[in-house]
């Protein structure tokens, strides 16, 4: 592989930093605007974050910008890694990477009238719970407590993906331990249904809240307990 110094001096001479260098017919090419990359706003001599349609609109053609989402003001979630790639104004599109995993949480594309990015974050599917969507957990353990006189039982079931459905549903079996004593069902017993017991359930930042209501008699009134499920489905809508 050449190094830079091997490259002719007119050749050096049309890159700025950040651009791609590519090797064809094994000879050494490029040309200016290749492929930039900026990592930050005042590259672009932008000095405040803008939205994601206007930091587009600030790059140059053949160009890529790769930064924190606090690179703009219209962030489509938390914690993101920002891509926004412009071939020219009307090829291109804005990425939002999850940073916890990698995966692509929101696009942007190009408006159809006009060019430029259309402004508009679009979740990309797959990634979230939408309505309609459900799934059933096997073997669980959530941890609450007793509430309201031995009345109430509050707990969270955690969640690996955002939700983008506006309201959810819990149904299935379960036993509530506390202090080595069942507060639901018996150690030997069938798991009894909780429907009718189902007094709340909320979707939370990346869990779901659960209240169930029943006489727990025997428990410790704002003391922990255990939720135990071998068949808990969970139904968004």
């Amino acid at each position: 592989m050449l190094g830079i110094d091997e490259i002719n001096e007119s050749t050096k001479s049309g890159f700025a930093d950040g651009q791609v260098l590519a090797q064809q017919s094994g000879k050494i090419i490029g040309q200016p605007g290749a492929l930039k990359t900026y990592t930050n706003l005042s590259q672009l001599n932008l000095t405040a974050a803008v939205t994601a349609k206007e930091l587009f609109d600030a790059l140059p053609d053949g160009s890529l910008f790769v930064a924190h989402e606090d690179s703009i003001t219209d962030k489509p979630i938390s914690y993101f890694t920002l891509v926004i790639t412009r071939w020219n104004d009307w090829h291109g599109m804005a990425m939002a990477y999850a940073i916890e995993d990698a995966s692509l949480v929101f696009s942007m594309g190009i408006a159809s009238s006009s060019g430029g990015l259309s402004g508009n974050w679009r979740r990309q599917t797959g990634n979230d719970y939408q309505a309609g969507d459900s799934f059933t957990i096997t073997n669980g353990v959530f941890n609450g407590f007793i509430t309201a006189a031995n009345t109430l039982m509050r707990f969270c079931i955690p969640l690996y993906k955002p939700v983008a459905a506006s309201s959810v549903t819990v149904s299935g079996v379960g036993k509530i331990r506390q202090n080595g004593n069942y507060l639901l069902g018996t150690g030997t017993g069938a798991y009894p249904s909780i429907d009718s017991m189902v007094s709340a359930a909320e979707i939370q930042e990346g869990c779901l809240f659960v209240e169930l209501a029943g006489e727990f008699t025997g428990g410790e009134n704002n003391g922990t307990a255990s939720f135990a499920t071998n068949s808990l489905t969970i139904t968004f809508s």
